[in-house]
């Protein structure tokens, strides 16, 4: 037999003795409770009869109103308990008794309102009440007999329940007791049964898998029996069939896993000396190329200031001579020769800047904004602007480039809003856990936000020269100087509607506020 179905009978059989139990319990129960409420009803009773026994001996003694008042109150109270009795009270020997307290009771209610006439016409006839005649005795007698009767009955009927309910709890007693030990000794014989069975067969589990765990993959349980532990051994037996294929399996491939780590080892070897090649190959390029272009600019610088001061010496020396046309064209190349050389001047900033060596202090953001403001908005302008500063927090990174930033994003603002007829600049700042983001807002022209990726890359404008002027290098100096710091930066707006640009600084660089360092 099977162990669960061996262990399911058992806790049937164990279920159906304690249900068995249980319920007999119950019915035991409800006989007890049926007569305890018997026994309260008798008991009522027996106190509703003493009382009228008190009540009647102080009438019989004294005669008086009151006295008979009282009895006469306290006559219908036993007969109404008897009542309520009756349908306890529905067979047996008990129901008769009932019956005979009821008769008794129905007789002595009768003999008391004969008493109660005879008092009355005594009265009338203003005999004496102590004097006594013949069948008021018998009424008397009568009284007493059918009263002792009553006691008689509520005492039999009291001890018939007393008696019961003593049965009733000692069966109560003998069947839990019986439904225990019953259970007792089934759990205990059929437990130790099956623990035999089981025990006998995860020993030799026990023993299989010792063997085979201590690398014996060759080693086999027997697998005879048609219970669950002769379906366990047969498991571990193909489990370690199984294992021994898989562990071959591993061997083969940690061969090959070794072979191909030594020459992935050998790849990795060569690939580095190539990366170090190449590194240093980009190295000397990048050098090289910003060489290049710090001397191409300087180079240019020359034959440019050659071209506006000889243009100039044209336009003041041979002013007279000029038409307007060619006073025009002088001037073009005047302007031309301006923004080239403010272009080149920006260029070879944005070429410093990966070179130079960053230097990180406190630095006051509130006032350096405030600085970049006075600095780039012309006195006249001032009064048409609307700026507001918040009260932005100081931050930890290099001053001089920091300003660089500001002055560009500030300087934006002021030449964005120029053509808006309210012009509003607002800087503020939103600080978190892991940066702060500063923020330079205006309501100027704005841009189309499907061409934002382009606002950062150099010589990118997405205004014409015509309109507001400028190199298109400002904002690429503003995303390297970011990029040195290990911050972001970003744009959003709107046509005709204002721009909002932000740069944003990682926690390190708020962390040393009375420290320097270098970078």
């Amino acid at each position: 037999m099977k162990i669960r179905i061996l262990l399911a009978s058992n806790a049937f059989v164990v279920s159906g003795i304690a249900l068995a139990t249980v319920a007999f319990l119950l019915f035991t129960s409800n006989a007890i409770v049926a007569s305890n409420q018997k026994a309260e009803l008798v008991n009522a009773a027996k106190e509703a009869l003493f009382r009228r026994i008190v009540l009647r001996d102080e009438y019989l003694v004294h005669r008086g109103e009151y006295d008979r008042q009282r009895l006469l109150e306290a006559l219908p109270v036993l007969a109404s308990r008897l009542e309520g009795a009756k349908a306890a009270f529905t067979q047996g020997d008990d129901a008769g008794i009932l019956k005979a307290m009821r008769g008794n009771e129905s007789a002595v209610t009768s003999i008391y309102r004969k008493l109660f006439a005879i008092d009355a016409r005594a009265a009338t006839a203003g005999r004496a009440r102590y004097l006594l005649d013949e069948y008021e005795r018998r009424l008397l007698s009568q009284l007493l007999i059918r009263s002792y009767r009553l006691n008689d009955d509520a005492t039999n009927l009291e001890r018939n329940q007393i008696s019961r309910s003593d049965l009733l709890r000692r069966r109560f007693e003998y069947i839990l007791m019986a439904g225990s030990i019953l259970t007792v000794v089934f759990v205990v014989v059929n437990g130790s049964m099956a623990r035999g069975s089981i025990s006998r067969g995860f020993e030799r589990v026990l023993r299989g898998t010792r063997e085979i765990g201590g690398g014996n993959l060759g080693y086999r349980l027997e697998a005879d029996r048609v219970d669950e532990m002769g379906e366990l051994a047969g498991e571990i037996n193909s489990m370690a069939s199984k294992l021994m294929l898989t562990v071959r399996n591993l061997e083969r491939e940690a061969e090959q896993r070794k072979a191909a780590e030594e020459q992935v080892l050998g790849l990795i070897a060569s690939l580095e000396e190539r990366v170090k090649a190449r590194t240093a190959e980009l190295a000397s390029a990048n050098r090289e190329l910003e060489a290049f272009a710090y001397s191409i600019s300087h180079d240019l610088k020359a034959p440019l200031r050659s071209i506006e001061g000889f243009s100039r010496m044209v336009l003041e020396d041979y002013d007279e001579r000029l038409d307007d046309e060619g006073k025009r064209l002088l001037g073009v190349i005047l302007d031309s020769a301006a923004r080239l050389d403010t272009l080149i001047s920006d260029i070879l900033s944005l070429s410093r800047i990966g070179r130079i060596e960053i230097t990180l202090s406190r630095v006051d953001m509130r006032s350096m904004a405030e600085a970049a403001y006075g600095e780039t908005a012309l006195p006249g302008e001032k009064e048409k602007i609307i700026f507001t500063l918040a009260d932005i927090p100081p931050a930890f990174c290099d001053p001089t480039l920091i300003r660089q930033v500001w002055m560009n994003l500030v300087s934006n603002a002021v030449k964005y809003t120029s053509r808006s007829e309210r012009r509003v600049i607002r800087i503020d700042a939103e600080k978190t856990e892991t940066e702060t983001m500063y923020r330079v807002a205006d309501s100027g022209a704005g841009f189309n936000m499907a061409y934002a990726d382009k606002l950062f890359g150099i010589f990118q404008r997405l205004h014409a020269v015509e309109e507001f002027e400028g190199t298109g290098v400002g904002l690429a100096i503003v995303k390297r100087i970011m990029e040195r710091h290990g911050g972001k930066v970003g744009a959003e707006g709107k046509v005709g509607e204002g721009a909002s640009f932000w740069f944003s600084l990682p926690a390190l660089h708020m962390a040393g506020e009375d420290s320097d360092g270098n970078g």
